[in-house]
């Protein structure tokens, strides 16, 4: 985990993004943007990682991490 002054990044490593046209992917980061704190989120697909900015004042990484395993 990362920090900056406010903000934190989770790097998280994910596998089997294959979804035609990206409405799985879509689905996965709308639910994250639900969290209240997540200010943003990168999929790199060559790297498999996903990279989600947050406010640790408002969520925790453990609560990010409960979203990521149910969606991925």
């Amino acid at each position: 985990m990362e920090k900056n002054e406010k903000t934190a990044v989770g790097i998280f490593k994910i596998s089997g993004i294959s979804c035609g046209g990206g409405n799985c992917i879509k689905r996965f980061k709308k639910e994250l943007y639900k969290l209240d704190g997540v200010l943003s989120i990168g999929i790199n697909y060559f790297t498999d990682k996903l990279y989600v900015e947050y406010d640790p004042l408002k969520i925790s990484l453990e609560e990010i991490k409960k979203v990521v395993g149910k969606s991925g």
